[in-house]
């Protein structure tokens, strides 16, 4: 399961695009496509912004890069 747990727009010119924290089972689960995610909370019409950030249940944190992945 992956639950939205806050962050703030940062609308870079038209798009709404979220910087968020993402809390989760394993980084398995978190992808880079924000369309194969099902996020609890996830707030409609976002897209995932830039220094989002990701932690696992065992502590593994995964930053989204400027090129739209995650580096962990």
């Amino acid at each position: 399961m992956i639950v939205y747990e806050g962050g703030h727009g940062a609308d870079y010119t038209t798009s709404k695009v979220m910087v968020a924290t993402l809390k989760c089972d394993t980084k398995e689960e978190i992808k880079d496509d924000l369309a194969q995610m099902e996020i609890v909370g996830w707030p409609e019409g976002y897209s995932l912004g830039m220094d989002s950030t990701a932690v696992t249940m065992n502590l593994e944190v995964g930053k989204y890069d400027s090129e739209g992945h995650w580096q962990w």
